[in-house]
């Protein structure tokens, strides 16, 4: 229960700040949307509906799942000493973080589902969402949660790193580049060359973004899901270990004096 309130709290704080969110949803829009006028100018044997789906769709996606709590962990709770004010309060650390990111993204989302439905009633873009079974449909939305945690606990793990590095800017630089590549962001990972289409599905960027997003597209079938979400769990697992190691150890590090 306290975690509710902390979240109500957090999402009335957000709210508060709802023009920089939806500046910030404006510019994740336009990447999506060049790529949507590339494709339909584009001679390709991919359905438009399809693609313009994926993207749209994406966007969305992006809003909603991906964390950018990352920087706040390592600039403020660790350089600034503000990790202590956590490390004193009956919640773990994970938690307390993630009711602070989690009103960011269901704002940010809801200007992704706006933007959808503007589109849809004005624009005339066609949108497909397929699921030939219901059980698809309730996988699919695990799947969004799965990615919401695991792009959370994956964003903590790399803003752990400032335990041990003064400047980790390019460090979270190289992240959001490799998920923009293997997030599914550019292009579906479909589209790839099968060999680096392969390596994005052994890595955890694509079950963060692209799989929850092409899901609802109806990429996939239910066996193919099920697989999918068990990369998500393995992942989720593997990570949650790493928090816990880097945790234990950066706290040997860590003298709360700020700067």
């Amino acid at each position: 229960m306290r975690y509710v309130k902390i979240l109500l709290l957090n999402l009335q704080q957000v709210f508060e700040q709802r023009a920089r969110s939806f500046v910030w949803f404006l510019l994740s829009l336009f990447g999506p949307l060049l790529m949507v006028l590339f494709w339909r100018g584009a001679s390709t044997t991919i359905s438009f509906s399809l693609i313009s789906s994926y993207y749209f769709l994406l966007v969305i996606g992006g809003s909603l799942l991906m964390s950018h709590s990352e920087e706040d962990i390592s600039l403020i709770d660790i350089q600034e000493g503000h990790l202590g004010n956590y490390l004193l309060k009956p919640f773990m650390y994970f938690f307390a973080k993630w009711t602070e990111e989690i009103p960011y993204r269901l704002l940010q989302g809801s200007f992704g589902i706006l933007t959808l439905f503007i589109f849809v009633l004005f624009v005339h873009i066609n949108i497909s969402i397929n699921f030939p079974k219901v059980l698809n449909i309730f996988i699919a939305i695990f799947l969004v949660i799965g990615g919401i945690i695991l792009a959370q606990i994956y964003k903590t793990c790399l803003g752990f790193i400032a335990f041990w590095m003064t400047d980790a800017y390019g460090v979270f630089q190289l992240s959001d580049m490799l998920i923009f590549v293997f997030g599914g962001y550019i292009v579906p990972l479909f589209l790839f060359p099968h060999t680096v289409e392969m390596i994005s599905y052994l890595i955890p960027f694509s079950y963060m973004i692209y799989f929850p997003v092409a899901a609802f597209v109806g990429l996939f079938n239910t066996q193919q899901l099920l697989l999918i979400l068990l990369g998500q769990i393995v992942w989720i697992s593997i990570f949650s270990l790493f928090y816990k190691m880097l945790l234990r150890n950066g706290l040997k590090a860590f003298t709360g004096v700020g700067q």
